[in-house]
């Protein structure tokens, strides 16, 4: 496992082993979406393929539930993630672009610093994840890899880039740096 800071972003590369993250972009690319994402919860301005899989710790999609979901999360909570005492997930995305689909610049929790996002890089060969100012000035790139995940504050702005072919796919975590009964929107 190689793992870099650079800013208020932490990239982990091979902590799964290369089997593990084959089998996972085999499935991912398989999984059902809907064109009903919106990173800036206005369907009006962008939209790109997508399905909530945890809602509040939660398995949500009408299907069985994918094993490596709760080994994520264990992985995160218990590991990778384990000096921020975290307890929950409070959501996971599965984001899904295609050439052309280019992500808008958003923050995943735009009012407090509570929340701890975690993009996988599930499926692809392209697609950066890019960090900018509220203002969209970019101020850091990160390359897009199969099994690549980037740690970072969910208030940090940031967006996925459309691949250059093919699909890209993500999971999108957050998970809670406070209590539950501590959140600024409890569940």
């Amino acid at each position: 496992m190689t793992q870099e800071k650079h800013n208020d972003v932490t990239v982990v590369d091979n902590y799964f082993p290369d089997w593990m993250v084959e089998k996972i972009a085999n499935y991912i690319s398989t999984f059902p979406v809907t064109y009903t994402n919106s990173s800036e919860f206005d369907y009006t301005n962008t939209r790109f393929f997508g399905n909530m899989l945890i809602d509040m710790d939660r398995w949500v999609v009408p299907m069985e539930k994918f094993w490596f979901v709760d080994y994520f999360n264990l992985c995160m909570i218990n590991d990778l993630l384990k000096e921020y005492n975290i307890e929950h997930c409070r959501r996971m995305l599965l984001n899904a672009q295609v050439p052309g689909l280019g992500g808008c610049n958003h923050q995943d929790d735009s009012e407090t610093d509570d929340n701890l996002s975690v993009i996988y890089h599930a499926c692809g060969n392209s697609g950066d994840t890019v960090f900018v100012t509220p203002e969209g000035e970019e101020t850091q790139r990160v390359s897009f890899k199969e099994g690549r995940i980037v740690i970072f504050n969910s208030r940090l702005w940031h967006r996925g880039d459309a691949p250059d072919q093919g699909l890209r796919m993500s999971l999108g975590c957050m998970y809670p740096l406070v209590p539950v009964v501590g959140l600024h929107n409890p569940w």
